[in-house]
């Protein structure tokens, strides 16, 4: 079985309104050698809420930058 995890990307556009920043982030995921970070965290399923919500105590972090593998990856833990 498959595991189930959030994906967040972040990129930094110059826009006029909100939308038009959207639209642009769209079109650089759409662009495989785009210059993007990308944080990764599994999901875990909540009992009480019977849904599966992101756990943001460990991860990993990718970049790519400017091509469709990633340069850079590694994994993280929160320290608390």
């Amino acid at each position: 079985m498959k595991a189930n995890y959030s994906v967040r990307f972040e990129v930094e556009v110059r826009a006029a309104t909100p939308e038009q920043a959207a639209t642009i982030a769209r079109d650089i995921m759409l662009d495989p050698t785009a210059q993007i970070s990308v944080d990764v965290f599994p999901m875990e399923y909540v009992e009480a809420a019977d849904e599966w919500f992101p756990t943001e105590k460990h991860g990993w972090y990718a970049s790519f930058d400017g091509s469709v593998h990633p340069d850079n990856c590694f994994a993280w833990e929160r320290l608390e």
